[in-house]
């Protein structure tokens, strides 16, 4: 078939079978192949058209088909929405709580303090007993002071010494 505005020829029979016999008189000027463009246009619109049989499809069926589409169209964002938000819930309780979050953070941070502490504590111990080493060397050591300090804590004489008793001495 040849497009609007193209010179108009006799087309051939198969063609005229094919499209109902619309062209059976071959038009000879542009307008009245355009004015059968057109006509041929609407026909096949109205072909394409859906025909639906009123008594078959019920007025409460599209009621029902177009309350489903809205439904999908609000319900399904919105599960989405809600799986991604509980995801999301689920991470941030787990940073604050779990096992490395914030809480345990505290913990570790409070436990740390308490070492810090307790190790203070026994290098201050560590000093002393390190001071008490160092004053019993030979050099910095009074010799008659550490064995009378020995006898008295060890409730020990000399056999040089002489014993006076007095009572019950307390017991250290």
């Amino acid at each position: 078939m040849a497009p609007p505005g193209a010179a108009a020829s006799t087309p051939p029979l198969a063609s005229r079978r094919k499209h109902g016999g619309l062209e059976a008189a071959a038009p000879k000027s542009t307008r009245a192949v355009a004015a059968l463009w057109r006509a041929r246009l609407q026909v096949n619109r109205i072909a394409d058209r859906p025909r639906a049989n009123r008594s078959l499809t019920a007025l409460a069926q599209n009621a029902r088909m177009s309350f489903r589409s809205r439904a999908r169209a609000i319900l399904i964002p919105l599960f989405f929405y809600a799986v991604l938000g509980s995801a999301s819930g689920y991470l941030v309780y787990n940073a604050s709580r779990g096992q490395h979050g914030t809480d345990a953070r505290l913990a570790f941070d409070r436990e740390t303090r308490d070492l810090n502490d307790e190790l203070a504590k026994l290098s201050e111990e560590r000093e002393r007993w390190h001071r008490l080493v160092d004053s019993l060397r030979n050099e910095s050591i009074d010799r008659d002071l550490l064995d009378e300090v020995a006898r008295d804590r060890l409730d020990r004489a000399n056999k040089d010494d002489v014993v006076i008793f007095t009572g019950a001495a307390p017991r250290r």
